[in-house]
């Protein structure tokens, strides 16, 4: 499974990794349609996909996102049994202590993002 962990809003997309060749090019739509399910509107999904045209493969210096995307990776290492969908709705409504602040989960924070 690959988790892809957006740094503003900590929502997490989560995709089967197999074949792990065509990951990168499978993770935008998955970005999308989870983009979608929170709220999106078509145009602002577009724009974030075309932004994704390019890829990039880099660490991350933001050691929040890295404890974020170690907690999440632990829930799902004990959730196995959910489905995918399933986990992901799950993982984001998960209260983050970065968001404890503003907007707890990172469905709200990414909602809230949307009204700006």
């Amino acid at each position: 499974m690959l988790l892809l962990v957006n740094e503003t809003t900590l929502l997490p997309v989560l995709l089967p990794l197999a074949p792990a060749a065509t990951a990168l090019s499978r993770a935008a739509d998955r970005i999308a349609a989870t983009m979608a399910t929170y709220g999106a509107n078509n145009a602002m999904i577009a724009a974030e996909v075309e932004q994704m045209s390019t890829r990039r493969i880099a660490p991350t210096a933001n050691r929040s996102v890295v404890g974020i995307m170690t907690e999440f990776t632990f829930l799902a290492d004990r959730s196995r049994e959910r489905e995918l969908d399933d986990l992901e709705t799950w993982l984001a409504a998960t209260p983050c202590s970065p968001l404890y602040h503003t907007h707890t989960t990172p469905k709200n924070a990414f909602r809230h993002s949307l009204a700006r």
